[in-house]
């Protein structure tokens, strides 16, 4: 294997690591809030806590990713 091949492999199963890791951040703060919407604290029918925890989701998940690729340099 050359060595360009070698560097190839290892930025792409970063960058797969990286879409996992958005996801699985995404999906925990989007249940975290359907759990707290289930508790009906807030009697309404938006449902609130699942919307933060969506927004948070997507934010944790973009500031990891924009660290890691950082570090990836």
């Amino acid at each position: 294997m050359h060595p360009s091949n070698k560097k190839t492999n290892v930025s792409f199963l970063s960058f797969v690591g990286i879409a996992f890791q958005m996801i699985a951040t995404i999906l925990i703060f989007t249940f975290l809030g359907l759990q707290a919407d289930k508790m009906n604290w807030i009697k309404s029918r938006i449902p609130v806590f699942t919307l933060t925890g969506i927004f948070m989701g997507l934010g944790v998940s973009f500031y990891s990713i924009f660290k890691s690729l950082k570090n990836l340099k």
